[in-house]
Protein backbone atom coordinates (compact mmCIF):
# COMPACT_ATOMS: atom_id res chain seq x y z
CA UNK A 1 0.00 0.00 0.00
CA UNK A 2 1.46 3.31 -0.70
CA UNK A 3 2.35 5.89 1.95
CA UNK A 4 0.12 8.53 0.66
CA UNK A 5 0.62 10.64 4.00
CA UNK A 6 4.28 10.34 3.63
CA UNK A 7 4.49 11.56 -0.40
CA UNK A 8 2.57 13.99 1.08
CA UNK A 9 3.76 14.91 3.88
CA UNK A 10 7.19 15.31 2.05
CA UNK A 11 5.26 17.77 -0.21
CA UNK A 12 3.16 19.09 1.76
CA UNK A 13 5.03 19.46 4.87
CA UNK A 14 8.07 21.30 3.51
CA UNK A 15 7.31 22.34 -0.40
CA UNK A 16 6.14 25.81 0.38
CA UNK A 17 9.28 26.61 2.15
CA UNK A 18 11.48 24.67 -0.35
CA UNK A 19 9.91 24.37 -3.71
CA UNK A 20 8.07 27.22 -4.46
CA UNK A 21 11.47 29.59 -3.99
CA UNK A 22 13.07 27.52 -5.95
CA UNK A 23 10.67 27.11 -8.90
CA UNK A 24 10.06 31.14 -8.62
CA UNK A 25 14.40 31.83 -8.35
CA UNK A 26 14.38 29.12 -11.40
CA UNK A 27 12.77 31.60 -13.54
CA UNK A 28 14.17 34.51 -12.48
CA UNK A 29 17.22 36.09 -14.79
CA UNK A 30 20.40 33.88 -13.44
CA UNK A 31 22.70 37.20 -13.05
CA UNK A 32 19.95 38.13 -9.92
CA UNK A 33 19.95 35.27 -8.39
CA UNK A 34 22.11 34.84 -4.85
CA UNK A 35 24.25 32.30 -4.65
CA UNK A 36 24.36 31.20 -0.96
CA UNK A 37 20.22 31.77 -0.96
CA UNK A 38 20.51 29.00 -3.47
CA UNK A 39 22.84 26.51 -1.79
CA UNK A 40 20.16 26.59 1.05
CA UNK A 41 17.63 26.08 -1.43
CA UNK A 42 19.32 23.18 -3.25
CA UNK A 43 20.14 21.43 0.07
CA UNK A 44 16.64 21.22 0.66
CA UNK A 45 15.57 20.05 -2.66
CA UNK A 46 17.96 17.31 -2.34
CA UNK A 47 16.26 16.22 1.23
CA UNK A 48 12.95 16.22 -0.60
CA UNK A 49 14.36 13.91 -3.55
CA UNK A 50 16.51 11.84 -0.75
CA UNK A 51 13.26 11.07 0.91
CA UNK A 52 11.10 10.46 -2.73
CA UNK A 53 13.48 8.32 -3.56
CA UNK A 54 13.19 6.16 -0.82
CA UNK A 55 8.93 5.89 -1.07
CA UNK A 56 9.22 5.18 -4.24
CA UNK A 57 11.01 2.25 -4.31
CA UNK A 58 8.88 0.45 -1.84
CA UNK A 59 5.99 0.86 -4.66
CA UNK A 60 5.73 -2.33 -5.71
CA UNK A 61 3.30 -1.75 -8.97
CA UNK A 62 2.64 0.56 -11.99
CA UNK A 63 -0.78 1.26 -10.21
CA UNK A 64 0.86 2.20 -7.23
CA UNK A 65 3.15 4.06 -8.71
CA UNK A 66 0.55 6.16 -10.92
CA UNK A 67 -1.52 6.49 -7.85
CA UNK A 68 1.76 7.93 -6.28
CA UNK A 69 2.07 10.26 -9.42
CA UNK A 70 -1.70 11.43 -9.53
CA UNK A 71 -1.28 11.82 -5.56
CA UNK A 72 1.78 14.12 -6.31
CA UNK A 73 0.55 16.46 -9.05
CA UNK A 74 -2.49 17.35 -6.70
CA UNK A 75 -0.26 17.94 -4.20
CA UNK A 76 1.84 20.03 -6.44
CA UNK A 77 -1.42 21.91 -7.70
CA UNK A 78 -3.39 22.07 -4.85
CA UNK A 79 -1.43 22.38 -1.74
CA UNK A 80 2.26 23.65 -3.01
CA UNK A 81 -0.03 25.76 -5.23
CA UNK A 82 2.38 26.45 -8.39
CA UNK A 83 0.94 28.93 -10.31
CA UNK A 84 0.16 28.35 -13.91
CA UNK A 85 3.76 29.19 -15.50
CA UNK A 86 5.47 26.86 -12.68
CA UNK A 87 2.91 24.17 -13.89
CA UNK A 88 3.56 24.43 -17.82
CA UNK A 89 7.65 24.86 -16.41
CA UNK A 90 7.45 21.33 -15.06
CA UNK A 91 5.93 19.92 -17.74
CA UNK A 92 8.35 21.18 -19.78
CA UNK A 93 11.50 19.99 -18.06
CA UNK A 94 9.49 16.26 -17.88
CA UNK A 95 9.06 16.38 -21.79
CA UNK A 96 9.50 19.31 -23.79
CA UNK A 97 7.90 17.99 -26.77
CA UNK A 98 4.66 16.91 -25.35
CA UNK A 99 2.73 19.87 -26.48
CA UNK A 100 2.97 18.89 -30.24
CA UNK A 101 1.67 15.32 -29.03
CA UNK A 102 -1.97 16.48 -30.05
CA UNK A 103 -0.16 17.83 -33.57
CA UNK A 104 1.54 14.50 -34.29
CA UNK A 105 -1.37 12.46 -33.68
CA UNK A 106 -3.53 14.23 -36.31
CA UNK A 107 -1.29 14.41 -38.49
CA UNK A 108 -0.67 10.97 -39.06
CA UNK A 109 -4.11 9.53 -38.10
CA UNK A 110 -6.71 11.59 -38.62
CA UNK A 111 -9.42 11.56 -41.55
CA UNK A 112 -9.16 15.20 -41.56
CA UNK A 113 -5.49 15.26 -42.60
CA UNK A 114 -5.85 12.46 -44.79
CA UNK A 115 -8.97 14.65 -47.24
CA UNK A 116 -6.74 17.66 -46.86
CA UNK A 117 -3.84 15.86 -48.53
CA UNK A 118 -5.99 14.34 -51.21
CA UNK A 119 -7.53 17.95 -51.67
CA UNK A 120 -4.05 19.52 -52.03
CA UNK A 121 -2.88 17.10 -54.76
CA UNK A 122 -6.10 17.26 -57.06
CA UNK A 123 -5.68 21.01 -56.54
CA UNK A 124 -2.19 20.59 -57.80
CA UNK A 125 -3.06 19.01 -61.26
CA UNK A 126 -5.63 21.19 -61.58
CA UNK A 127 -3.12 24.25 -60.98
CA UNK A 128 -0.49 22.06 -63.59
CA UNK A 129 -3.28 21.97 -66.54
CA UNK A 130 -4.05 25.22 -66.07
CA UNK A 131 0.20 26.66 -66.25
CA UNK A 132 0.27 24.41 -69.56
CA UNK A 133 -1.88 26.57 -71.16
CA UNK A 134 -1.07 29.99 -69.82
CA UNK A 135 2.91 29.36 -70.33
CA UNK A 136 2.53 27.06 -73.60
CA UNK A 137 4.95 30.12 -75.29
CA UNK A 138 7.48 29.36 -73.53
CA UNK A 139 7.76 25.73 -72.12
CA UNK A 140 8.39 22.84 -73.69
CA UNK A 141 5.08 20.33 -72.73
CA UNK A 142 5.58 17.83 -75.16
CA UNK A 143 8.22 15.48 -73.69
CA UNK A 144 7.35 11.92 -71.35
CA UNK A 145 9.63 11.52 -68.71
CA UNK A 146 9.68 7.52 -68.18
CA UNK A 147 12.00 4.81 -66.97
CA UNK A 148 12.95 4.36 -70.35
CA UNK A 149 14.65 7.87 -70.95
CA UNK A 150 17.87 8.25 -71.95
CA UNK A 151 17.79 11.58 -73.64
CA UNK A 152 16.94 15.28 -72.67
CA UNK A 153 16.13 18.16 -75.00
CA UNK A 154 13.99 20.79 -75.59
CA UNK A 155 12.34 22.33 -79.04
CA UNK A 156 12.45 25.74 -80.06
CA UNK A 157 14.73 27.33 -77.45
CA UNK A 158 12.22 26.70 -74.94
CA UNK A 159 12.46 25.97 -71.73
CA UNK A 160 11.52 22.62 -69.69
CA UNK A 161 8.43 23.06 -66.99
CA UNK A 162 10.15 22.36 -63.34
CA UNK A 163 7.74 21.73 -60.53
CA UNK A 164 9.92 21.69 -57.30
CA UNK A 165 8.81 19.55 -54.29
CA UNK A 166 9.66 19.12 -50.48
CA UNK A 167 10.31 15.41 -49.63
CA UNK A 168 9.41 15.13 -46.15
CA UNK A 169 5.91 15.59 -45.53
CA UNK A 170 4.97 16.44 -48.98
CA UNK A 171 6.39 13.35 -50.60
CA UNK A 172 7.38 10.64 -47.85
CA UNK A 173 5.87 10.50 -44.60
CA UNK A 174 7.94 11.16 -41.19
CA UNK A 175 5.90 9.12 -39.24
CA UNK A 176 8.27 6.59 -37.00
CA UNK A 177 10.69 9.81 -36.99
CA UNK A 178 8.23 12.23 -35.33
CA UNK A 179 6.56 9.79 -33.02
CA UNK A 180 9.39 8.19 -31.55
CA UNK A 181 11.03 11.82 -31.27
CA UNK A 182 7.87 12.65 -28.83
CA UNK A 183 9.05 9.99 -26.27
CA UNK A 184 12.95 9.80 -26.85
CA UNK A 185 14.10 13.38 -25.88
CA UNK A 186 13.11 15.20 -28.87
CA UNK A 187 13.69 15.56 -32.68
CA UNK A 188 17.58 13.88 -33.89
CA UNK A 189 18.69 14.51 -36.95
CA UNK A 190 21.45 11.60 -36.35
CA UNK A 191 17.93 9.15 -36.01
CA UNK A 192 16.29 10.63 -38.76
CA UNK A 193 18.75 9.89 -41.09
CA UNK A 194 18.97 6.30 -39.88
CA UNK A 195 15.62 6.14 -40.92
CA UNK A 196 15.55 7.48 -44.27
CA UNK A 197 18.90 4.97 -45.17
CA UNK A 198 16.15 2.36 -44.50
CA UNK A 199 14.08 3.39 -48.14
CA UNK A 200 11.11 2.25 -46.13
CA UNK A 201 8.86 5.02 -45.36
CA UNK A 202 5.45 5.34 -46.91
CA UNK A 203 4.40 7.91 -49.32
CA UNK A 204 1.55 11.19 -48.89
CA UNK A 205 -1.65 10.33 -50.33
CA UNK A 206 -1.79 11.47 -53.74
CA UNK A 207 2.17 12.63 -53.96
CA UNK A 208 2.89 9.63 -56.13
CA UNK A 209 0.27 10.10 -58.56
CA UNK A 210 0.66 13.77 -59.05
CA UNK A 211 4.41 12.99 -59.69
CA UNK A 212 3.77 10.57 -62.47
CA UNK A 213 1.10 13.08 -63.72
CA UNK A 214 3.30 15.35 -64.07
CA UNK A 215 6.43 13.65 -65.56
CA UNK A 216 3.49 11.80 -68.22
CA UNK A 217 2.51 15.48 -69.01
CA UNK A 218 5.62 16.98 -69.91
CA UNK A 219 6.88 18.44 -67.00
CA UNK A 220 10.27 17.14 -64.54
CA UNK A 221 9.73 16.99 -60.56
CA UNK A 222 13.12 17.88 -58.98
CA UNK A 223 13.30 17.55 -54.99
CA UNK A 224 14.26 20.59 -53.15
CA UNK A 225 14.94 19.22 -49.46
CA UNK A 226 16.38 19.96 -46.41
CA UNK A 227 17.43 16.75 -45.94
CA UNK A 228 21.33 15.67 -46.36
CA UNK A 229 22.26 15.54 -49.53
CA UNK A 230 24.49 12.81 -48.65
CA UNK A 231 25.83 9.85 -51.66
CA UNK A 232 23.93 7.39 -49.03
CA UNK A 233 21.00 9.63 -48.23
CA UNK A 234 19.79 10.47 -52.04
CA UNK A 235 20.29 6.41 -53.30
CA UNK A 236 17.87 5.50 -50.03
CA UNK A 237 15.38 8.91 -51.34
CA UNK A 238 15.80 7.85 -54.61
CA UNK A 239 15.56 3.54 -53.82
CA UNK A 240 12.00 4.54 -51.20
CA UNK A 241 10.71 6.62 -54.77
CA UNK A 242 10.74 3.47 -56.52
CA UNK A 243 9.38 1.76 -54.07
CA UNK A 244 6.10 3.90 -53.77
CA UNK A 245 5.66 3.85 -57.46
CA UNK A 246 7.55 6.83 -58.88
CA UNK A 247 8.62 5.53 -62.27
CA UNK A 248 10.54 8.45 -63.53
CA UNK A 249 13.76 8.18 -60.44
CA UNK A 250 17.23 10.26 -61.85
CA UNK A 251 20.28 11.68 -59.84
CA UNK A 252 20.03 15.38 -61.77
CA UNK A 253 16.18 15.27 -59.61
CA UNK A 254 17.58 16.19 -55.99
CA UNK A 255 18.77 19.39 -55.34
CA UNK A 256 18.62 18.76 -51.36
CA UNK A 257 20.61 20.48 -48.85
CA UNK A 258 24.13 20.08 -49.94
CA UNK A 259 23.68 20.65 -53.52
CA UNK A 260 25.22 23.89 -54.83
CA UNK A 261 24.30 25.54 -57.99
CA UNK A 262 27.42 27.98 -58.30
CA UNK A 263 31.05 27.56 -57.86
CA UNK A 264 32.34 28.24 -54.87
CA UNK A 265 35.79 30.52 -55.11
CA UNK A 266 37.70 27.87 -52.71
CA UNK A 267 36.18 25.23 -55.14
CA UNK A 268 38.98 22.71 -53.92
CA UNK A 269 38.89 22.85 -50.96
CA UNK A 270 35.03 21.75 -50.27
CA UNK A 271 35.44 18.49 -52.84
CA UNK A 272 34.40 15.63 -51.71
CA UNK A 273 37.32 14.26 -50.80
CA UNK A 274 38.53 16.88 -48.98
CA UNK A 275 35.74 17.36 -47.09
CA UNK A 276 35.01 13.02 -46.54
CA UNK A 277 37.36 12.73 -43.27
CA UNK A 278 36.80 16.12 -41.54
CA UNK A 279 35.02 16.69 -37.93
CA UNK A 280 31.80 18.36 -37.79
CA UNK A 281 33.96 21.59 -36.01
CA UNK A 282 36.17 21.80 -38.89
CA UNK A 283 33.36 21.62 -41.20
CA UNK A 284 31.75 24.50 -39.26
CA UNK A 285 35.00 26.43 -40.10
CA UNK A 286 35.31 25.83 -43.55
CA UNK A 287 31.79 26.48 -44.06
CA UNK A 288 32.25 30.58 -42.51
CA UNK A 289 35.11 30.66 -45.37
CA UNK A 290 32.79 29.44 -47.90
CA UNK A 291 31.82 31.82 -50.28
CA UNK A 292 30.15 31.56 -54.09
CA UNK A 293 30.50 32.97 -56.98
CA UNK A 294 28.16 33.54 -60.14
CA UNK A 295 29.54 30.77 -62.17
CA UNK A 296 27.49 27.90 -62.84
CA UNK A 297 28.38 24.31 -61.37
CA UNK A 298 27.88 21.99 -64.66
CA UNK A 299 26.34 19.57 -61.76
CA UNK A 300 24.08 21.19 -59.14
CA UNK A 301 23.20 18.10 -58.10
CA UNK A 302 26.65 16.99 -55.91
CA UNK A 303 26.73 14.23 -53.32
CA UNK A 304 28.79 14.27 -50.33
CA UNK A 305 30.50 10.76 -48.42
CA UNK A 306 30.27 13.20 -45.70
CA UNK A 307 26.51 13.54 -44.44
CA UNK A 308 27.92 16.46 -41.81
CA UNK A 309 29.58 18.07 -45.30
CA UNK A 310 26.57 18.51 -46.99
CA UNK A 311 24.87 19.47 -43.63
CA UNK A 312 27.31 22.42 -42.72
CA UNK A 313 28.37 23.94 -46.17
CA UNK A 314 24.76 22.86 -47.49
CA UNK A 315 23.03 25.58 -44.90
CA UNK A 316 24.57 28.21 -46.98
CA UNK A 317 22.64 27.66 -50.21
CA UNK A 318 18.95 28.02 -49.45
CA UNK A 319 15.89 26.32 -51.19
CA UNK A 320 15.24 29.73 -52.58
CA UNK A 321 18.59 30.07 -54.00
CA UNK A 322 18.78 26.54 -55.19
CA UNK A 323 15.04 27.16 -57.10
CA UNK A 324 16.18 30.39 -58.36
CA UNK A 325 19.47 29.90 -59.81
CA UNK A 326 18.16 27.29 -62.09
CA UNK A 327 15.87 29.76 -63.25
CA UNK A 328 18.45 32.30 -64.06
CA UNK A 329 20.69 29.51 -66.02
CA UNK A 330 19.43 30.39 -68.91
CA UNK A 331 22.18 28.29 -70.95
CA UNK A 332 20.81 25.27 -68.67
CA UNK A 333 22.20 22.03 -67.25
CA UNK A 334 23.21 18.77 -69.37
CA UNK A 335 20.56 16.55 -67.53
CA UNK A 336 20.83 13.52 -69.88
CA UNK A 337 22.37 13.72 -73.07
CA UNK A 338 25.47 16.17 -74.41
CA UNK A 339 22.91 19.14 -74.99
CA UNK A 340 22.42 21.58 -71.90
CA UNK A 341 18.68 22.14 -70.99
CA UNK A 342 17.39 25.63 -69.89
CA UNK A 343 14.99 24.69 -67.04
CA UNK A 344 12.41 27.04 -65.37
CA UNK A 345 10.37 26.82 -62.13
CA UNK A 346 6.37 26.82 -62.81
CA UNK A 347 5.35 25.00 -59.37
CA UNK A 348 6.49 25.13 -55.65
CA UNK A 349 5.06 22.29 -53.71
CA UNK A 350 5.99 21.73 -49.90
CA UNK A 351 4.02 21.26 -46.41
CA UNK A 352 5.66 24.28 -44.78
CA UNK A 353 5.74 28.21 -45.50
CA UNK A 354 9.96 27.79 -46.08
CA UNK A 355 9.50 25.78 -48.77
CA UNK A 356 8.45 28.35 -51.11
CA UNK A 357 10.52 31.84 -50.33
CA UNK A 358 12.89 30.88 -46.93
CA UNK A 359 14.77 33.91 -47.41
CA UNK A 360 12.15 35.93 -46.60
CA UNK A 361 10.84 33.44 -44.02
CA UNK A 362 13.29 31.21 -42.66
CA UNK A 363 13.84 31.99 -38.37
CA UNK A 364 10.74 34.29 -38.25
CA UNK A 365 7.91 34.69 -36.16
CA UNK A 366 4.26 33.13 -36.99
CA UNK A 367 3.29 36.90 -37.17
CA UNK A 368 6.50 38.14 -38.86
CA UNK A 369 5.58 35.08 -41.59
CA UNK A 370 1.70 35.83 -41.80
CA UNK A 371 2.64 38.99 -42.33
CA UNK A 372 4.92 38.17 -45.60
CA UNK A 373 1.76 36.22 -46.68
CA UNK A 374 -0.61 39.40 -46.72
CA UNK A 375 1.85 41.81 -47.97
CA UNK A 376 0.61 43.88 -50.85
CA UNK A 377 4.44 44.45 -51.76
CA UNK A 378 5.16 40.62 -51.70
CA UNK A 379 2.22 39.31 -52.66
CA UNK A 380 3.00 36.28 -51.88
CA UNK A 381 -0.87 34.92 -51.66
CA UNK A 382 -1.32 35.16 -55.16
CA UNK A 383 0.91 32.70 -55.75
CA UNK A 384 -1.18 30.50 -53.80
CA UNK A 385 -4.53 30.61 -56.13
CA UNK A 386 -5.30 28.03 -59.13
CA UNK A 387 -4.00 31.13 -61.85
CA UNK A 388 -1.07 31.76 -59.97
CA UNK A 389 1.17 34.63 -60.32
CA UNK A 390 3.73 36.14 -62.87
CA UNK A 391 7.15 35.04 -60.82
CA UNK A 392 9.35 37.51 -59.05
CA UNK A 393 12.81 36.21 -57.29
CA UNK A 394 14.16 37.55 -53.97
CA UNK A 395 16.82 40.17 -53.65
CA UNK A 396 18.83 42.21 -50.89
CA UNK A 397 17.72 45.66 -50.15
CA UNK A 398 18.58 47.72 -46.94
CA UNK A 399 19.97 44.45 -45.01
CA UNK A 400 16.30 42.48 -46.10
CA UNK A 401 15.05 40.27 -48.60
CA UNK A 402 12.25 40.98 -51.08
CA UNK A 403 10.46 40.29 -54.37
CA UNK A 404 11.45 42.03 -57.66
CA UNK A 405 9.51 40.97 -61.52
CA UNK A 406 11.64 39.49 -63.34
CA UNK A 407 12.07 39.99 -67.38
CA UNK A 408 9.92 38.23 -69.38
CA UNK A 409 8.19 36.14 -66.72
CA UNK A 410 6.10 33.41 -66.67
CA UNK A 411 3.40 31.83 -64.26
CA UNK A 412 3.93 29.79 -61.26
CA UNK A 413 1.53 28.53 -58.78
CA UNK A 414 2.15 27.44 -54.85
CA UNK A 415 0.80 24.03 -53.56
CA UNK A 416 0.76 23.95 -49.69
CA UNK A 417 0.18 19.96 -48.52
CA UNK A 418 -1.64 21.08 -45.23
CA UNK A 419 -0.54 21.45 -43.23
CA UNK A 420 2.16 20.35 -40.98
CA UNK A 421 1.35 20.55 -37.39
CA UNK A 422 4.37 18.71 -36.68
CA UNK A 423 7.46 20.35 -36.83
CA UNK A 424 8.68 23.37 -39.58
CA UNK A 425 8.98 26.81 -39.74
CA UNK A 426 5.62 27.66 -37.51
CA UNK A 427 7.59 25.98 -34.56
CA UNK A 428 11.18 27.25 -35.15
CA UNK A 429 10.88 30.70 -32.57
CA UNK A 430 8.97 28.37 -30.31
CA UNK A 431 11.33 25.94 -29.39
CA UNK A 432 9.85 23.35 -31.98
CA UNK A 433 7.04 21.90 -29.30
CA UNK A 434 8.59 23.30 -26.32
CA UNK A 435 5.42 23.18 -24.23
CA UNK A 436 6.30 26.12 -22.12
CA UNK A 437 6.70 28.26 -24.97
CA UNK A 438 3.34 26.77 -26.53
CA UNK A 439 1.97 28.01 -23.32
CA UNK A 440 3.16 31.19 -23.04
CA UNK A 441 2.14 31.67 -27.18
CA UNK A 442 -1.51 30.66 -25.86
CA UNK A 443 -1.79 33.50 -23.10
CA UNK A 444 -0.81 35.65 -25.73
CA UNK A 445 -3.77 34.56 -28.09
CA UNK A 446 -6.15 34.39 -24.71
CA UNK A 447 -5.00 37.37 -23.84
CA UNK A 448 -5.31 39.72 -27.67
CA UNK A 449 -8.03 42.30 -27.32
CA UNK A 450 -9.18 41.49 -30.80
CA UNK A 451 -11.32 38.68 -29.68
CA UNK A 452 -12.89 41.11 -27.04
CA UNK A 453 -13.46 43.80 -29.80
CA UNK A 454 -14.76 41.26 -32.27
CA UNK A 455 -14.89 41.60 -36.08
CA UNK A 456 -16.34 44.50 -37.99
CA UNK A 457 -16.49 44.52 -42.36
CA UNK A 458 -13.01 45.86 -42.77
CA UNK A 459 -11.49 43.62 -40.42
CA UNK A 460 -13.19 40.34 -40.48
CA UNK A 461 -10.18 38.19 -39.37
CA UNK A 462 -8.07 37.83 -36.86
Amino acid sequence: MINKRFLKGILIGSAPVILLPTIAATCQDPATKNDNSNDSQNGKIDDVIASLKTTWNTLKDNNEKENAIKSLAKAMKSDVKLTEDQIHFLISQLNKDVGTFGAVVWYITSVESLIGKVQSYEFAKLAFNKLKESNKDKFDFGKKFEASTSKIEVENNKSLPVVFMDIDETVLQNDLTEASAMINGGYSGTEKEKNDLKANRFAILGAVEFINYVHENGGLVFYNSDMNQSTAVRDAVKENLKKVGVKFVQDFQFWMRGSMPYKAENESEISDDKTKGLSDDELKKLADRLKFTTNYREQPWITWTNSSAAYRLGKKVYKTDRMEAMDKNTAGFKLMGDKKVPLKTIMKIGDNYNDFFDRISKGKTNSERVNSFRDKNLEINKYFNIDGADVKHTVKKDNKYTLEKVDNPWKQVYVLIPGNAEYGGWLDKLGYGNVYNLYEEILKIVKNSKYQEGPKPENNVI
